[in-house]
């Protein structure tokens, strides 16, 4: 049995002998290699999209979340099974990928990823920090807990427009 776990959900439920306690809320974005921004020009329509899952739910957040819906052909493009291989793919240049802000801003900081568009959508998931109850390392990991609250980001750049959406 692992003593600490990052685990992500909905609501924070992760079973009745677990403790959980939120690190930060997921918030998406389109992101892809700088030397693509040209291409997008205001629309995604004719972008080849990188998906980080089959059912396309992060695309379809994000698109409807900023009402772009229309915009962009959901079917075809690259698919992967996660938002981190989504984001790998777009550093390499294979196209758009809708990524997590917070898990990617220092790839975006370092120049690696561009953000074609300013709108990230609150999706209603987040990021848990959770631990076994009961456990002889409660203050130990508390302490963990305490460390990677104190360094998750608290701010986005000034030039991202925070869009909330409903819960899917």
């Amino acid at each position: 049995m692992s003593n600490v776990y990052f685990l992500y959900n909905l609501r924070g439920e992760f079973g009745p002998e677990t403790i959980s306690r939120i690190l930060f809320g997921e918030w998406l974005v389109p992101v892809c290699a700088p030397a693509l921004l040209d291409r997008v020009r205001h629309s995604l329509s004719g972008c080849e999209l990188i998906h980080p899952s089959h059912d396309s739910l992060d695309w379809r957040r994000w698109l409807e979340g900023v009402v772009r819906a229309a915009e962009a052909a959901l079917n075809g493009g690259k698919i992967f099974d996660t938002l981190e291989q989504a984001s790998m793919a777009a550093v390499s240049g294979y196209g758009f990928a809708i990524a997590d802000l917070l898990l990617n801003r220092q790839a975006i900081a370092d120049g690696l990823l561009a953000l074609p568009f300013g709108e990230a959508v609150a999706t209603g998931d987040s990021y848990y920090f959770a631990r076994p109850e009961p456990t002889p390392y409660g203050r130990l990991i508390d302490a963990l807990h305490h460390h990677f609250q104190k360094h998750v980001p608290a701010a986005f750049h000034p030039s991202i427009c925070l869009v909330n959406q409903p819960l899917s």
